[in-house]
């Protein structure tokens, strides 16, 4: 992601989280914002988070997103999640999350996916969807 993309995922939320190192660096931020539809159409975001590559692969975008989903919890409420991702990293991080916070096991986890084509332009991973390497 450039800057002008991080600050798009970065301004519009209700929620941010940022991790900092021991010098108080930030290495990894995650964002959220809860988000109404139609009347009891009411969801929580997951709207974009970075973790640097020198931290990645060791659980902090799975932490992170553990905390997003948890604030989406707040006033008592039980939102559905939504987010929209190419990388399957990313997916498997937030059903690890979401299976952690609910108690549940990441198979019991359903999750709807709606392919988007060109949705992004470009591919933004070097990884590409399940969807794209089933066919």
């Amino acid at each position: 992601m450039n800057r002008d993309e991080v600050l798009q995922h970065l301004l519009p939320n209700d929620v941010l989280f940022v991790a900092y190192d021991r010098q108080q660096k930030a290495f990894a931020f995650a964002a959220g914002n809860h988000r109404s539809g139609n009347p009891g159409s009411d969801y929580f975001y997951l709207a974009g988070a970075v973790v640097s590559p020198a931290y990645q692969g060791k659980g902090v975008y799975t932490h992170l997103t553990e905390l997003r989903i948890k604030h989406s919890f707040l006033n008592g409420r039980d939102l559905p999640i939504k987010t929209r991702t190419q990388n399957p990293n990313v997916e498997d991080g937030i059903l690890r999350a979401f299976a952690k916070v609910r108690g549940i096991s990441v198979s019991d986890v359903v999750v709807t996916r709606e392919i988007i084509p060109g949705l992004y332009g470009r591919q933004l991973t070097t990884t590409l969807p399940r969807e794209i390497l089933a066919d």
